[in-house]
């Protein structure tokens, strides 16, 4: 308990969201639709501590603006995570603010999927909270652009496909074989590629072999800008690197 104290109280102070480890299983959102879950117990101490720790680094790579651009109130870890019986590793919940009907609302993070495979667990974090971000643009604009990106036979497959790491590049315009599936996914796995450093020598590789996923890298990027501009070009040319030139911009 001591341990985990110590981790939770370092990530709301690092990350400066709110971190809810649920007692009941209750969130602070108006309806939970088919979302369940169980409160941690003692024997998940390990594992919540495990992923409180990834939790602070990756979540640590974005501005503080930014997290308050997109009105992230809060982040939860539970276990037997759920939506309509199907198992998830994270799910994000939306709720609108009266009177302005403003999107807020928070991050579900299941600590025990996928806990053995660190890199998973990074991409999670990542993949889930752009859908948080994804859900609050304005999707007909910004899916008929993204869809423009792609060559004129590129269909999305709506079908889902296994984790893959590392990017399995199954065909021009995807990084992975789970970016097929949609438009939401396809930008999702995007941006975790962009800040899981792990699988970024394989991004880079890449997006050196097909100008299609250089267009979407400069998109996305661009998109982040519009959000919050403190994650513009000058913080991914800083994030990425030097030899990351001529992709970012």
């Amino acid at each position: 308990a001591g341990t985990i104290s110590r981790f939770w109280g370092q990530a709301e102070k690092t990350i400066g969201v709110p971190v809810l480890l649920p007692s009941t299983p209750e969130l602070p959102v108006f309806s939970q639709g088919s979302v369940s879950f169980r409160p941690l117990g003692r024997g998940e101490s390990s594992s919540t501590e495990s992923y409180l720790r990834l939790y602070i680094e990756e979540y640590s790579k974005y501005p503080r603006s930014f997290t308050r651009s997109v009105n992230l109130e809060w982040v939860a870890f539970v276990k037997g995570l759920a939506v309509s019986n199907n198992p998830r590793a994270a799910v994000y919940l939306r709720h609108f603010t009266a009177p302005t009907m403003e999107p807020a609302g928070g991050m579900v993070y299941d600590v025990q999927q996928g806990a053995l495979d660190e890199t998973y667990v990074r991409w999670v974090l990542h993949h889930e909270f752009f859908h948080f971000i994804d859900d609050r643009l304005n999707r007909g604009l910004e899916d008929r652009a993204w869809t423009r990106l792609n060559p004129k036979e590129f269909r999305y497959t709506g079908m889902d496909s296994p984790y893959s790491n590392p990017l399995d590049h199954p065909r021009p315009a995807a990084i992975t074989s789970y970016s097929m599936k949609s438009v939401w996914e396809d930008r999702a796995e995007l941006f975790a590629a962009l800040f899981v450093e792990q699988v970024q020598p394989r991004l880079r590789q890449i997006a050196d072999a097909d100008p299609v996923v250089r267009s979407k890298i400069r998109a996305m990027i661009r998109l982040l800008g519009r959000i919050d501009p403190s994650m513009s070009e000058r913080y991914f040319h800083k994030r990425l690197g030097e030899n990351w030139d001529g992709l970012t911009r």
